[in-house]
């Protein structure tokens, strides 16, 4: 008999009253995604890797040649098994290169969620599907998702998430740092923020736009 493969489980769980929010992402927590892979592979386990450090001792996290910090986290369920080398960031996923112990802690918990979306729970998080449901016959304008104890629809979701990314796009300083946001958080949502929430989606897009143009022009400007 084949065994079923955990990503073909995992990816149909149903996890929309799990969803919890940080400024503009969307995830599940660590400790509601463990609770869901537990409750279908009770042998299932994860492994925060250590790394030596200058002074001889080992610490739950490393640095690059740059001063920044990563830390890893291995999944195991079933037969395979995934690490996910993480960065240290701050609310702002800006690198941290001299992160507090709970930093490391968070960057932590965020590795072992992803371990979990490579396996399928909470994946559609990343890829902007559509997110799995016990009424799979509701379209997603029609669902709701339960968000910090309250209820809100996709679209208002979208539409939330649009109105933080414009605040957000108002502070970042230079193009590199722009096109890195853009092309990790705004640039796959574009499809299903046109489908759902098209006015405020074109408020994000000329908001992108116009920052882009005032960086720009900021960086011909010569300072002393």
């Amino acid at each position: 008999m084949t065994e079923i493969h955990p990503w073909n489980v995992l990816s149909k769980v149903p996890y929309a009253d799990h969803i919890e929010k940080k400024g503009n992402l969307s995830y599940i927590s660590w400790a509601s995604g463990w609770s869901m892979v537990k409750e279908r592979y009770p042998e299932a386990t994860f492994h925060k890797h250590l790394f030596d450090q200058e002074n001889g001792c080992k610490l739950p996290f490393m640095k690059d040649d740059q001063g920044n910090t990563y830390v890893a986290v291995s999944v195991a369920i079933a037969t395979e098994e995934i690490t996910e080398v993480f960065p240290v960031t701050d609310f702002k996923n800006k690198s941290i290169k001299n992160p507090s112990s709970q930093d490391v802690s968070n960057a932590l918990q965020r590795a072992l969620a992803k371990c979990f979306a490579y396996f399928g729970l909470g994946i559609h998080l990343y890829t902007n599907e559509d997110i799995p449901s016990e009424d799979n016959d509701s379209t997603p304008s029609e669902r709701v998702i339960k968000n910090a104890g309250s209820e809100m629809s996709i679209s208002d979701m979208h539409k939330t998430f649009c109105d933080n990314a414009i605040e957000y796009i108002e502070t970042i300083d230079n193009i590199p740092d722009l096109t890195h946001y853009f092309n990790s958080e705004i640039k796959d949502r574009l499809p299903l923020i046109d489908e759902e929430a098209k006015e405020q989606g074109n408020r994000l897009k000329q908001s992108i736009s116009k920052r882009k143009e005032y960086l720009t022009k900021a960086e011909d400007i010569p300072f002393d």
